[in-house]
């Protein structure tokens, strides 16, 4: 008996040992089940928070996109050191620098002040705004109050890659919440009215005489209503730059709505537009029309034209009795460089201002005074500034080159002009053209051109493009103040480069306007009113007419009559077609501007920043 009780109570043991192991392993497998879950619920919600800031890292980055592009749309130059007229891109490089921040985007928390300013948009002297109207950026009247540190949730950095040329920046931004880091690189380009072949502020008007049948061979952009009559034409069928390859990238904007009467045509099947961008509605009114185009849709930048009298007033050096004052504050921020920039002798002793003429008379020059200036039968010389005394002292057939260092132009009252590069030539009253003229843009026009010898031995050279100021001030005929002006601008014959624009789009089979380009900005109405002789009708030029938005805009209305045939740009409140206008693009127009007429264009209430090209980083 005992012996067997001692057995059992061995069996016993064995049984309890046996129980301490599986309880054990329970216990193990519990808390290896229990830290399991434990990593699990950790690392998913790291996962989601990493989630999160990711997200939200990539809002960081678009918020700082967005905030660079309207730092570019207040500065007027991006190719220098200033930033929308105050310095601070000096020691941000390669940051931008925030205009509406006042401070580099280097490692910058978000939010680190208030949203960015705007401004109700303002109507170009319209009762409504059109549809692709945005509301300007304004910078800050003193420093933005700083977002306390507790409020901001992650940081940003914008660099600038790369500056292909000086209206095109790509950019990279770069948002970091927490540990996790989102980015994108963006290229934008400032686009202005010089981008297109032909640019209205308001509405393109081709109902005054005949059925307003036009031809237009490249893009065009209307802020208002474009109304199509009879069998007028949109062709994609000339480049937009020296590299551009058929199919070309023509575009059309319209702001507002497009109206089509007649049997119009946009684009053709064989040559689209690249886009035909509508705002608003698609009216037809005609039996048929056609629209060839790769895209279309209603995305439209809004692209404004600046105030002209500010611009005239800037370059005159003050005067106009303008609203805001166009004082040199003033022209500073909107347009740097551009006050007193005139580069011509003026006599400012009285109102209107007079420009300073040297007339021929027999061989000697004759110093006069006028308001106006006519390429008629008279010749003329044009002082530079300062430079009277030694523009007279050439003698009749002196050289060139020599009369050129001391005057701005010299017009030989039958057929040819020669203006001297980079000119900023003010005329207070009105500019007229009563013969046929040819024009060369050079500072030693004497020699011809040679593109075999290379750009740099080439006396042909780039950039040398010359600005005429049509002034139209108070007093004059033209004044757009009066009921019945007269025309700022009236062009009664043809007006050509040295090589004709029509010869072919590109340099050397044309001079126009890499090498010769001549630009008028006019404060009134214009007119080109030639012959009517499909022959007998080029006119190689930029023009731009303008007046204050307060004012009918007939006032400053761009008028093109029968069978012009016009290559370069037109820009204006309000363009009149009248009957079979012919209008060509040009390729890199707006690269070879005069750089006045530039400085204008870009100015932070006129032109629209753009991003054409995008792409995320990985990191």
């Amino acid at each position: 008996m005992k012996r067997r009780a001692v057995a059992g109570i061995g069996r016993l043991r064995d049984q309890s040992g046996a129980a301490l192991v599986v309880a054990l392993l329970t216990i193990v497998v519990m808390v290896l089940l229990t830290a399991a879950l434990v990593v699990a619920s950790m690392t998913e919600t790291f996962s989601a928070q990493t989630a999160e800031d990711s997200s939200r890292a990539f809002l960081v980055a678009d918020a700082a996109a967005a905030r660079a592009i309207a730092s570019l749309r207040l500065d007027p130059n991006w190719s220098d050191d200033r930033a929308g007229g105050a310095e601070g891109q000096v020691g941000c490089a390669p940051e931008l620098y925030d205009v509406l921040l006042g401070a580099c985007m280097r490692d910058t928390a978000y939010p680190a002040a208030g949203a960015v300013v705007v401004s109700p948009a303002t109507p170009p002297g319209g009762s409504s705004e059109p549809r692709c109207a945005a509301a300007p950026v304004s910078a800050p009247a003193s420093s933005p109050s700083p977002v306390p540190p507790g409020e901001s949730f992650g940081r940003y950095t914008v660099t600038v890659v790369e500056r292909t040329d000086p209206n095109t920046v790509k950019l990279r931004a770069v948002g970091r919440v927490g540990r996790a880091s989102r980015g994108f690189e963006f290229t934008v380009q400032r686009v202005t009215p010089a981008d297109f072949v032909s640019y209205s502020a308001l509405r393109v008007d081709a109902t005054r005489v005949g059925n307003g049948t036009f031809r237009i061979h490249g893009s065009v952009y209307v802020r208002g209503n474009w109304e199509f009559h009879g069998n007028s034409q949109q062709l994609n069928d000339r480049p937009t730059s020296e590299g551009d390859t058929s199919p070309y990238d023509n575009q059309t904007f319209v702001c507002s709505d497009l109206v089509l009467n007649g049997n119009p045509q946009i684009g053709e099947a064989p040559r689209p537009m690249l886009g035909v961008h509508i705002a608003g509605s698609v009216i037809p009114r005609g039996s048929a029309y056609e629209i060839h185009a790769l895209l279309q849709d209603k995305v439209v930048p809004d692209i404004r034209l600046s105030s002209v009298p500010h611009a005239v007033a800037c370059i005159r050096g003050g005067g106009g009795g303008l609203n805001p004052p166009a004082n040199n504050t003033y022209c500073d921020q909107n347009f740097p460089g551009l006050w007193g920039g005139y580069t011509n002798e003026l006599d400012l002793s009285g109102s209107p201002a007079r420009l300073v003429v040297l007339n021929r008379s027999d061989s000697a020059w004759v110093e006069a005074r006028a308001t106006d200036l006519a390429l008629g039968g008279t010749a003329w010389r044009i002082p530079k500034r300062g430079r009277t005394a030694a523009c007279r002292s050439h003698p009749v057939g002196a050289p060139l080159n020599e009369v050129l260092a001391d005057c701005a132009a010299v017009y030989d009252g039958s057929a040819l002009l020669y203006v001297a590069a980079r000119q900023t030539i003010y005329v207070p009253g009105a500019l007229s053209v009563a013969r046929d003229v040819d024009y060369r843009v050079d500072d030693d026009p004497s020699q011809a051109c040679n593109p075999a010898a290379g750009e740099e031995a080439d006396p042909c050279r780039k950039g040398d493009g010359s600005l005429f100021v049509v002034a139209c001030e108070g007093g004059t005929l033209c004044d757009p103040t009066r009921t019945s002006p007269a025309y700022g601008l009236d062009v009664q014959e043809m007006l050509r480069a040295h090589r004709y624009a029509s010869n072919g789009p590109l340099y050397p089979a044309t001079t126009f306007p890499s090498r010769d380009l001549l630009a008028i900005l006019v404060n009134g109405k214009v007119r080109f009113g030639l012959s009517g002789n499909p022959a007998q009708q080029e006119i190689n030029l930029a023009v731009l007419s303008g007046c204050a938005t307060s004012l009918p805009p007939d006032r400053c209305d761009l008028t093109m009559q029968k069978n012009l045939q016009l290559y370069g740009s037109v820009i204006s409140r309000l363009l009149v077609f009248e009957q079979n206008v012919d209008l060509y693009q040009v390729p890199d127009l707006r690269r070879y501007l005069p750089v006045a007429l530039d400085t204008f264009l870009n100015a932070p209430g006129g032109s629209a920043v753009v991003v054409t090209q995008w792409r995320e980083l990985g990191f």
